[in-house]
């Protein structure tokens, strides 16, 4: 038997369903360039420290952009 106080959980929206997939999305894309980052400078590559400096460092750059983008993108709605 229910009680007639009892609220039914709320239903998320579209918006926020999709909201949720994005940041998800964006997480695992940030983990992953950040992960690259790392190995690249760590693991030893047959590759010229500068060369391994600049290939970490681009990809810290794509991670900060792609997280400026998104939020610019939160701002605006």
């Amino acid at each position: 038997m229910s009680s007639p106080f009892t609220v039914p959980p709320p239903t998320p929206n579209a918006t926020e369903i999709k909201r949720r997939r994005a940041i998800i999305t964006l997480r695992v894309v940030l983990f992953f360039l950040g992960v690259s980052a790392l190995l690249v400078l760590v693991l030893p590559l047959p590759l010229p420290a500068p060369v391994r400096a600049l290939a970490a460092g681009s990809d810290l750059i794509a991670a900060l952009v792609v997280y400026a983008i998104y939020r610019q993108r939160i701002k605006a709605r």
